[in-house]
């Protein structure tokens, strides 16, 4: 018996080797529109990490074809990810001003949300953007946060995952909520908003693209990769300093990750130490999904689909997930950023 799990063991460590270099290789000349790749794409961070594992474990066992089938994957996530374990922050540049940012899917949770409540005054955010906001939470924002984050454009819903709102430290001068229903009828909700930071204006983008597993087919990523594009036409025209914050149902091996980045810096990316897991958080009963048994799962989150894009004007200075998701399946991500001179900037606007 032994034997024989030994080499189910091995083949399974052949095969895994085999078809993720296979991928890693495809991919580079593949996109998300096909399905096996937006697929791949999703998990390729776990699935090279596996490799980096399984590579010392069949070296120290002497089996050498197995190890040169990790070869590719493990060398993939070292290049990729290496760096993002060693401490990093930026310094500030001069006369710049901070600001400290969160984005935070609120799991459409209702009935619990003294605990949202209780951690967002923990983390203590200059400017909050929520996605899956309902009508009782946003209700309760209303009193519990006026004294934290007075300045609020809330949008809230009672459908299945729709609803945005920001909420805000610095006034709010314009607010702009919309949906997608030509590009599908399960389109989750988008915001812009211009807030005013003591003269200073910043565009934010609070959005929630729809997840591949939605729009009716097996896996659309273009669908999500249309609500993306409609987020970042609107960006390019803003002359402001931009953050486009929100729960993205990406992760960053997919082409939408790299159309994003070509313009906006990856916050968590540059300042950020780790992997910045946030999905999925299911330690309590109310983050699992409405027809699953109030189960908790005391797993860690396996994927990063929440984020924090900046424009060039505004500088990543710091950036953690929130060790808590207060019974969402999504942990908030807190980001200390820097506007880049922003006294020059309003000198010259008055000019």
């Amino acid at each position: 018996m032994l034997k024989w799990l030994t080499r189910l063991l091995d083949c399974s460590i052949a095969l895994h080797g085999i078809i993720v270099t296979t991928l890693l290789l495809v991919r580079r000349s593949a996109n998300d529109r096909q399905p096996l790749i937006g697929f791949f794409n999703v998990f390729a961070q776990l699935l090279t990490l596996a490799g980096l594992v399984l590579l010392p474990f069949t070296l120290l066992r002497r089996r050498w074809g197995l190890a040169l089938a990790q070869l590719i994957p493990a060398g993939f996530f070292l290049l990729r990810y290496g760096p993002q374990f060693r401490p990093r922050r930026s310094i500030p540049l001069p006369h710049s001003r901070r600001i400290r940012v969160m984005t935070f899917n609120l799991h459409k949770e209702e009935a619990h949300i003294d605990l949202i409540i209780a951690l967002i005054r923990q983390a203590r955010p200059d400017i909050l953007a929520v996605q899956e906001l309902r009508p009782g939470a946003a209700a309760c924002f209303e009193t519990e946060l006026d004294d934290l984050l007075p300045h609020r454009a809330l949008h809230p819903r009672a459908g299945r995952a729709e609803g945005q709102g920001v909420l805000s430290r610095y006034p709010i001068v314009a607010d702009e909520y919309w949906r997608n229903p030509h590009i599908s009828s399960e389109s989750l909700g988008h915001q812009r908003v211009v807030i005013d930071i003591e003269g200073v204006s910043v565009t934010l983008y609070n959005t929630h693209p729809i997840h591949p597993g939605m729009g009716g087919r097996w896996f659309a990523d273009d669908l999500r990769g249309k609500e993306i594009d409609v987020v970042l036409a609107k960006a390019r025209q803003d002359s402001a300093a931009v953050l486009i914050m929100g729960d993205f149902n990406m992760t960053d091996t997919s082409d939408d990750y790299r159309r994003i980045t070509a313009d906006f810096g990856d916050t968590f990316g540059e300042v950020g130490q780790g992997l910045g897991f946030s999905w999925p958080d299911i330690r309590l009963p109310q983050a699992l999904p409405d027809n699953f048994s109030p189960v908790p799962l005391p797993t860690p989150p396996l994927l990063r689909l929440d984020y924090i894009f900046h424009s060039p004007s505004i500088q990543a200075l710091e950036a953690r997930v929130w060790p808590d998701s207060a019974g969402s399946d999504h942990r908030p991500l807190l980001a200390t950023l820097a506007l880049i001179n922003p006294v020059a900037d309003t000198q010259r606007d008055s000019v």
